[in-house]
């Protein structure tokens, strides 16, 4: 487990190597240039012509590409072009938000998608089925914005439950989360509906059944482990994708976390601030699948021995 786990840890740099190649290149094909955007339309062409080599822009790609490297293996990722702040600096202010948001969303869809697909799973073919997957089916179709705006209207401005916008403590992130959780609860139960049938028609599950065991017995300690292989592959892409930035949902509830930041960024043509959202962005995804990895061998543990 050791070996695997080092493999694992390397095989990130070069992942990490290529993506900071990938943004790098795309976002100076980006339409627009920084030094215009933040002198203004009006700036003169000397003005603008200086800017843009005290920000090193007038570089070669390649010398533009090494230089960012460089300081980011240091864990400098440079300051922002609009903010003159450090873009590290920014993302970590902006991450608290972002983490509590996902953290809060893929424990509350993981709950209901569980419970949700187990109950469609072994009511099979019974109206609680239909159910379950009509209503994972909407949780899914529904716009994320639409949905928000809906909580926004019904439970922060009609009824003042909730702050309609920003963010001001926990009771911010109650709408936020639902919005997210409702999205991702119906993925999970469909897989979790999808691998439980499955596994309940093995052959050790009816002999389980043949042997006396009780069906919460036989769904709960023999089916459900046996079937979450495929649903903590998918919590974790869902999970990874929370971190990211739920851009939609961070931008309509006006939140100061890392997808609305990302927006911004995009929005001003701030070259270092998406590369360094971007890069670190895909170093949580890494994370976060080699803790799904550590996560399957604890499931089952052949693939811990293998």
């Amino acid at each position: 487990m050791f070996k695997y786990l080092i493999r694992r840890i390397l095989s990130i740099i070069p992942v990490l190597l290529g993506v900071s190649v990938v943004v790098f290149l795309m976002v100076h094909l980006i339409p627009g240039d920084p030094a215009m955007h933040i002198l203004g339309e009006f700036a003169s062409p000397e003005r603008v012509e200086q800017l843009r080599e005290q920000l090193g822009l007038n570089d070669p790609l390649p010398i533009q590409y090494l230089k960012f490297l460089s300081r980011a293996v240091q864990g400098d990722l440079g300051n922002s072009l609009i903010s003159n702040k450090p873009v590290v600096q920014e993302i970590l202010r902006a991450f608290p938000v972002t983490i509590q948001l996902a953290f809060y969303s893929i424990i509350l869809s993981s709950l209901i998608g569980l419970v949700a697909g187990v109950i469609a799973s072994v009511k099979h073919n019974t109206v609680w089925d239909q159910v379950a997957m009509i209503t994972a089916m909407f949780g899914i179709s529904t716009p994320s914005f639409w949905l928000a705006l809906i909580l926004m209207w019904v439970f922060a401005y009609t009824l003042g439950w909730f702050p309609i916008s920003g963010y001001s403590g926990l009771r911010s992130l109650v709408l936020p989360t639902v919005v997210l959780a409702a999205l991702t609860a119906g993925s999970i139960a469909r897989f979790t509906r999808s691998s439980m049938l499955e596994v309940l028609g093995q052959d050790y599950i009816r002999t389980a059944r043949a042997k006396g065991l009780s069906s919460r017995s036989v769904v709960l300690k023999h089916a459900l482990r046996n079937a979450m292989i495929p649903v903590v592959t998918l919590v974790g892409l869902e999970f990874g994708s929370m971190l990211a930035g739920a851009i939609i949902t961070e931008t309509v509830f006006a939140l100061p976390g890392i997808g609305r930041l990302a927006v911004t960024a995009i929005t001003t043509r701030d070259f270092p601030m998406i590369q360094g959202i971007v890069l670190f962005v895909a170093t949580l995804f890494v994370i976060t699948n080699l803790v799904v990895d550590m996560v399957y061998g604890y499931i089952d543990p052949r693939i811990r021995l293998q």
